[in-house]
């Protein structure tokens, strides 16, 4: 039989490898965690900066909706001051066709535009009558006949386009009427 010889080199190379293997896998570990540290003390900055962001927005929230509150309150109360307040000619609403009759027995009214809208008004400057259907410039004459006469009152206007306008006054039926002349 013959024997094997056994030389001690194999071994001690083996060990080496071994050893190498061991440093190799103790440096590659180290740096993971030492990654795995850095990203998790990154996201707990992060996710205190977002909750600090928002809190800051929850607050600015806040102050917009109380401003919204206090412009509300004010509109509120503006919008009462107007409703207590008279109208007066200037304030009428100039989308409406409607004429606003006040009573009136007194036959010498007096015929305005304002904002291109005919008005007749009472001698206490109360409006009679209104047309905003059409869009006057400027009046070129009224007459309403005598004080006893029955006649309505008749007014010549012109457009703001320059079309001749009239106006007629019942003032028996308190009607007020317009049309083109030409």
């Amino acid at each position: 039989m013959e024997q094997n010889e056994v030389t001690p080199f194999p071994v001690v190379e083996n060990k080496q490898k071994n050893d190498k293997n061991w440093k190799i896998a103790t440096v590659v570990a180290s740096v993971v965690a030492v990654c795995g540290i850095g990203f998790g003390v990154y996201g707990m900055i992060s996710a205190n900066s977002i909750k600090s962001s928002i809190t800051t927005k929850d607050d600015e929230i806040k102050n917009l909706n109380t401003k919204i509150e206090d412009l509300n309150a004010e509109i509120e109360e503006l919008e009462s001051q107007i409703e207590e307040q008279p109208i007066e000619y200037d304030d009428w609403d100039e989308d409406s066709e409607e004429s606003e009759v006040e009573p009136t027995v007194d036959r010498n009214l007096t015929a305005d535009v304002q904002n291109g809208v005919f008005i007749l008004m009472d001698k206490d400057g109360k409006i009679v009558a209104k047309d905003n259907t059409k869009d006057v410039a400027e009046i070129v004459s009224c007459d309403s006949g005598t004080a006893t006469s029955s006649s309505p009152l008749k007014c010549v206007a012109k457009s703001a386009d320059g079309r001749s306008v009239w106006f007629t006054y019942d003032f028996e039926s308190k009607e007020l009427k317009s049309g083109y002349s030409d």
